[in-house]
């Protein structure tokens, strides 16, 4: 009894925690519109699952490995989807078309962050001078499950997804995520999982809102 109660207690603070969705940017002062933007695909990151509760943590990921294939393939559809979704938005807003470049820095197995490597810069510039754009937008995004429940019943899970603009030398100009509410659902509950993505369609005009200017 007092380990289901101390589990309990440690789900629904983590639960509470991330109760609400958020919007966020550094401070930078800047324009990308003087300048063609090329905006690179985002590809999934891989899903951030707990650790503790030891027990209850472990019988969660494994309900999850065996459901693996079919979450890939929410993934991948989403994947798809928001590309598109991402590319029009900011199109709306630079009020002209973005090239698209792959994602060609994956097998790097380096993510991406506001100080990236030389080799991650070069990769950077690269697409931008086959683009001829001055500016590169690499968005990226991932689930992460941020507690469970007893027994690894249930878990809450959320989207973050990030935008990183980085200019002609590699260099970070600007960089924001947005990180959606938890939606709480069973590990092999693919419908469930794909409803935390879907959220993106709320909160990624936020960020553009932000940080398209």
């Amino acid at each position: 009894m007092k380990k289901i109660l101390v589990t309990l207690l440690f789900v629904s603070s983590l639960f509470a925690s991330c109760a609400t969705s958020k919007v966020s940017m550094s401070d930078s002062e800047y324009s990308i519109t003087d300048q063609d933007v090329a905006m690179m695909e985002m590809e999934f990151s891989e899903r951030g699952l707990p650790s503790l509760p030891l027990i209850d943590a472990g019988l969660y990921k494994s309900a999850v490995s065996s459901v693996a294939d079919s979450l890939n393939g929410v993934e991948d559809k989403k994947q798809v989807e928001m590309n598109e979704f991402y590319r029009n938005e900011i199109a709306s807003r630079l009020k002209k078309e973005i090239a698209t470049v792959p994602n060609n820095f994956s097998s790097l197995d380096e993510p991406v962050n506001a100080k990236p490597s030389e080799e991650l810069k070069s990769c950077f510039k690269e697409a931008l001078k086959e683009t001829n754009a001055g500016y590169l937008l690499v968005p990226t995004a991932r689930v992460v499950t941020t507690g469970v429940s007893a027994f690894g019943i249930k878990g809450a899970s959320v989207l973050e997804s990030k935008l990183f603009i980085f200019d002609r030398n590699g260099e970070l100009v600007s960089d924001g995520y947005y990180r959606t509410k938890p939606v709480n659902g069973k590990p092999k509950d693919v419908a469930a999982y794909e409803d935390v993505i879907n959220q993106y369609e709320t909160l990624a005009p936020e960020l553009f809102n932000l940080m398209i200017h």
